[in-house]
């Protein structure tokens, strides 16, 4: 059986009673307290650039800056930068995007180097969704470079869809749960 052991609060300076040896906060409003004061004095702005490498030579062109801070999803091909703030993870590219040019309302950062660990601000531009996966479908990156036009080609079987010349996916039947569904309506 763990021992009680008595520990002195590192915020209130209260005692208390643990039986865990790592605790050194007595309650939920001194974590709180504990929160806001490194929010306070931690100033991340500093911390995330010194994670950046601007010697040339890096990325395509040779101009790019990398992230060597951590990495999300290591083993893949694409990887991406990350980086904590407020204990909240962020992709690096969109805090390096919102730290030169403010918010970014919302709309997603897209490269103009084609290299995912690229932070240079000059590098990143602000698009839609759509124009993200059309840059990434014109350089080749995605994994699925076609457009399926039809709405129903989830419900389709794949024997009723025919590859028209440009690559556009057309459904020449629809399967027999949706045609149901279609003529109920």
């Amino acid at each position: 059986m763990a021992k009680n052991i008595i520990r002195t609060c590192s915020i209130c300076g209260k005692t208390f009673t643990r039986w865990l040896r790592t605790s050194h906060i007595c309650s939920v409003k001194c974590r709180g307290i504990l929160t806001s004061r490194r929010e306070q004095y931690t100033n991340w702005e500093p911390r995330f650039w010194s994670k950046v490498n601007k010697t040339p030579g890096q990325g395509p062109n040779g101009d790019c800056w990398n992230w060597t801070g951590g990495i999300r999803n290591k083993n893949a091909p694409d990887q991406r930068g990350q980086f904590y703030i407020r204990q909240k993870r962020r992709l690096a590219y969109q805090v390096a995007y919102e730290l030169t040019y403010g918010d970014r309302k919302g709309l997603y950062v897209c490269h103009k180097c084609n290299n995912s660990l690229c932070v240079r601000p000059d590098h990143l531009y602000l698009g839609t969704h759509l124009d993200n996966m059309e840059t990434a479908r014109t350089r080749a990156i995605t994994k699925f470079p076609r457009r399926v036009e039809s709405s129903c080609a989830n419900h389709a079987d794949p024997g009723n869809i025919k590859l028209s010349d440009d690559g556009a996916a057309i459904t020449l039947r629809l399967s027999p749960p949706f045609s149901a569904w279609l003529s109920g309506r």
